[in-house]
């Protein structure tokens, strides 16, 4: 689907937006996977940093599902 630079340990929470390389993904209000159209994260601003980020819903992505595509 895409690639992404995780800082820190611990479950994908959320995707920052200058993180994201590669997409194969349509992005705007929602992140949709290209194979199946489900979405998997809606649009935020992360308040806590101010940066434009996805938030994922639980369970949407793992870490293959994000570099095999």
């Amino acid at each position: 689907m895409f690639y992404y630079q995780k800082d820190g340990p611990g479950i994908l929470k959320r995707l920052y937006v200058d993180r994201i390389s590669g997409s194969a993904c349509k992005v705007g209000k929602n992140l949709l996977c290209p194979d199946c159209k489900q979405v998997i994260g809606s649009y935020i601003i992360y308040k806590k940093e101010n940066r434009p980020a996805y938030r994922l819903f639980v369970g949407s992505i793992t870490k293959d599902t994000a570099i095999l595509r």
